[in-house]
């Protein structure tokens, strides 16, 4: 499923919190490696993987969208850390 359908089948309502980015996401992530046949992952799973300092969390989450560049494109890529920048301005 390509981005575009997936966002709109799946979209950020405002207001929009830490934890909605997140959960969406993981959604994201989860939809993909489930495409891909790979492990699906739960909130604590992503927790531990990237759980720590709100900055080293941070820039985890900054790494995760920057490795689905290459599925959902720059435009969208763009987009999603926009969002990011906005709830952690908060």
């Amino acid at each position: 499923m390509h981005f575009q359908k997936w966002s709109r089948e799946n979209p950020l309502r405002d207001p929009i919190s830490r934890d909605d980015i997140r959960n969406w996401l993981l959604n994201l992530h989860n939809h993909l490696n489930v495409a891909d046949g790979a492990a699906v992952f739960t909130p604590d799973m992503l927790t531990e993987l990237y759980g720590g300092d709100k900055y080293v969390r941070f820039a985890a989450l900054q790494q995760m969208i920057h490795n689905l560049r290459d599925i959902v494109g720059v435009a969208a890529l763009n987009c999603m850390m926009d969002m990011i920048h906005k709830t952690t301005a908060r």
